[in-house]
């Protein structure tokens, strides 16, 4: 386990991360939040463990620091005899830390991950000692009105707390002091609070000190009975709600030969599981429960980005299981039962990602099931996956590549059934896949060669598609797309024309409008008005003239699929870094290449990408042999050397950008996008006013754009962010000297994209 030791006395930091780490633990010291900051993004990290002052306003800024920037990182705080009003201070918090005695130890912390994973974690903000009982006598004490939403399992129920009194409680069927017996005697019970939440009547008349000791007594009485025997509920709902090893169950999926299959959650770093359960039958034959975690191993051993991954196996509650990667979506077979079919599109990225898990196999040696369509996974957000299908000796084994070739081949055919016509290369690339002599593919190497070339050809003759496809006339002189164009009617007939309208003119005005999308703009060496009026000299450096599009950065995740090993990441980034925006399925399969609307509005290819962090930017604009600009370039390309307010000039004027000055109540707003032509998100180039002095594109609205350059963030003086420049289609004030220091480099936002920037010297 990684955890950081932050604490501003260095020398006690060095101390404590001492202790831990010779008790085995990954310990890291450091003395400030940009130390920790700095030790967590080059390394993930379990838990930070911090010094509780009572004073100040320390515990915030760090608890609020850590949620914004990591927020799969535990919290725990460490003070002199922690009591129930520090526990209380921190409540409020968007993300309240554990407690523990200081100083702390590696003992303590063990036994508070151990308590969190036996007794479903601690409510939260407060100690994994805190639960319902505490909760009650901690709220009491302070004098608080609040309810308490109590849930173990399928059971939930609610204690109403009035200004220090027990007033109100009520679980299905019951109420008043019998209903706060129930709850006190649940096991594994989590606990969340509403604070200032009032009862919406009185039940409750025992003081909250006897509610405590008869409820302890009632629970005393109860420990006789016979112990829960969880193998015998292995196989049903019985099991939601317990903890299994470090997994809290959630739901149930399926049944196969092995056991159950549950969705369930690993407590500690809050991730989504499938988790395997050993049936009931198994656990008096160890020759079974050892073929079992042998399976499980052997799964493991498959580790490729299309195959589901297997994170852990062993023993908790008696029970035996493993878990694997969970992913939200349904296998192919499932989809088309649901009426779904293929497209070629998708079917041939199946057909690559499918071949590159089975050729990993082949040449690591391990064996596998037959292809079957329950294999292939069709993940709602993301791209699709082979179940992990290893298989033990003895068991059914593939026959060979040819035939799963032949298999893969005809599960496309079955999947696209009822599609529109296939084409004649897809064709034909089945037909080799099914061909055993002459013509035929004699590896996996040679089918991902071929499928590759076509998966190329096909992304350069996207470009080129809608022109082909259109039998519009345009008069001559009409080269802009125009804003209203895209929202009169709202039909898709109108959308169709303008989506011609501007290919048509993409392509014939390849250096005006938003043609060339990748076009760049030459900003010469010399100084300009910086700023409060400064004057700053930079030498020169071309900038994009347009935002990154998502028809460029569906490319850049097209090349991350294909040789993630050939991505660059920035050094503070996660090495496996995801680069989809994370509603990517949405805007691009549905939004832009089906033309349904995505949040109320269109979006194109030449729609400016969204939905990116800082090292999702980076890590493209390194890809095209880029770097981000600094934001002195951004703003010297944005304001010209005369330090223009805005990029026509020093008056704002809500029609030249696409800002958000008719941004009201959304959609259903008859003045939504009234004044610029648009709602939220416009074609790059298409607000014809947002132009600089040097011609550099949408710098005043659109979406405001990441920077390479670092600073303070104002509400954590110790924590530098990246800096965020320009205003965006939700923006009212899109002055061009305005700087936004509140986004951790992790951040993502619907009003946040980029563009790129080389320098002359880089380029030599």
């Amino acid at each position: 386990m990684r955890v950081i030791l932050l604490d501003p006395q260095a020398d006690d930091a060095a101390d404590f991360a001492k202790a831990f780490a010779e008790a085995g633990f990954d310990a890291v010291a450091a003395a400030s939040l940009e130390d920790a900051f700095a030790a967590m993004e080059s390394k993930p990290c379990d838990a930070v463990l911090f010094r509780f002052a009572r004073e100040g306003d320390w515990p915030a800024r760090v608890c609020e620091a850590v949620a914004a920037n990591f927020p799969q990182v535990r919290l725990v705080g460490y003070a002199e005899a922690p009591t129930s009003n520090d526990a209380m201070s921190v409540r409020g918090l968007t993300s309240a830390p554990d407690l523990l005695p200081a100083p702390p130890t590696p003992e303590a912390l063990t036994a508070l991950f151990s308590r969190a994973a036996e007794g479903g974690g601690a409510p939260t903000g407060v100690a994994a000692a805190f639960r319902l009982p505490d909760l009650i006598q901690m709220t009491c004490i302070s004098q608080k009105t609040a309810r308490l939403r109590v849930t173990s399992g399928s059971h939930e129920g609610s204690v109403y707390i009035h200004a220090g009194v027990v007033a109100h409680a009520e679980i299905p069927g019951l109420e008043g002091e019998e209903a706060v017996y129930e709850m006190l005697g649940w096991d594994d019970a989590e606990v969340t609070m509403d604070e200032g939440v009032g009862a919406p009547k009185l039940s409750v008349t025992a003081g909250w000190e006897h509610l405590l000791m008869e409820g302890a007594r009632r629970r005393d009485e109860r420990g006789d009975a016979a112990p829960r025997d969880l193998r015998n509920e292995a196989l049903g709902e019985q099991l939601i709600g317990v903890m299994v090893g470090p997994f809290r169950v959630r739901k149930r999926l399926a049944s196969d030969y092995w056991g159950t299959l549950y969705e369930a959650t690993q407590v500690a770093v809050n991730r989504t599981v499938a988790l395997k359960i050993l049936q009931p039958a198994f656990y008096e034959d160890p020759q079974q429960i050892q073929q079992f975690v042998a399976f499980a191993a052997a799964m493991a051993r498959a580790q490729n980005p299309y195959i589901t991954a297997v994170y852990e196996a062993g023993e908790g509650n008696g029970l035996y299981f493993y878990a694997r990667e969970h992913l939200d979506g349904a296998s192919l077979r499932t989809r088309l039962q649901q009426g779904q079919v293929l497209t070629e599109d998708l079917a041939l990225r199946v057909l690559l990602n499918v071949s590159e898990a089975l050729n990993y196999e082949k040449k690591n040696g391990i064996l596998h099931t037959p292809l079957t369509m329950e294999q292939i996974l069709i993940p709602d957000i993301g791209v699709p996956k082979l179940l992990n299908n290893v298989t033990m000796e003895g068991g059914e084994v593939s026959a060979g590549e040819h035939e799963e070739m032949k298999r893969l081949a005809a599960i496309l055919r079955e999947g696209m059934e009822g599609a529109a016509g296939c084409s004649e290369e897809f064709q034909s690339l089945l037909a080799r896949m099914e061909s055993a002599g002459e013509g035929g593919f004699s590896a996996w190497d040679a089918l991902l060669h071929e499928g590759h070339q076509i998966d190329l050809r096909r992304r350069a003759m996207r470009v080129v598609r809608p022109l082909a496809a259109s039998r519009v006339v345009v008069p001559e002189e009409k080269k802009v797309l125009r804003p209203w164009m895209l929202w009169a009617a709202g039909g898709l007939a109108a959308a169709a024309i303008a989506s011609a309208l501007f290919w048509h003119y993409a392509l014939r005005f390849r250096n005006e409008g938003a043609g060339d999308v990748g076009a760049t703009i030459t900003v010469k060496e010399g100084d300009f008005v910086y700023q409060d009026g400064s004057r700053l000299a930079l030498p020169a450096f071309e900038i994009d003239k347009y935002e990154v599009t998502l028809g460029q950065y569906a490319k850049f995740l097209e090349a991350c699929v294909k040789n993630r090993a050939a991505i660059q990441e920035h050094p503070s980034a996660s090495k496996n870094k995801d680069h989809f925006p994370p509603e990517w399925n949405l805007v691009w399969t549905e939004g832009v290449e089906k033309g349904r609307l995505y949040r109320g509005a269109r979006v194109y290819k030449n729609t400016p990408v969204f939905d990116v962090d800082y090292y999702d930017a980076w890590a493209y604009a390194k890809w095209t042999g880029k770097r981000l600009p600094t934001e002195q370039e951004w703003e010297k390309a944005a304001r010209g050397p005369n330090g223009n307010l805005f990029p026509w000039g020093n008056t704002f004027n809500a029609a030249s950008a696409n800002t958000g000055a008719d941004l009201e109540n959304g959609p259903g707003d008859p003045a939504f996008g009234r004044i610029d032509g648009f709602g939220l998100w416009a074609p790059v180039g298409a607000a014809r006013g947002d132009r600089s002095y040097y011609g550099v594109v949408d710098m005043a609205g659109n979406v405001s754009e990441w920077t390479d350059s670092f600073d303070f963030n104002p509400d954590f003086p110790t924590s530098k962010v990246p800096v965020v420049r320009g205003g965006s289609w939700a923006s009212r004030d899109v002055r061009l000297t305005l700087r936004d220091l509140r986004n951790s480099p992790r951040n993502r936002s619907r009003q946040i994209g980029f563009r790129c920037v080389s320098a002359e010297a880089e380029k030599k």
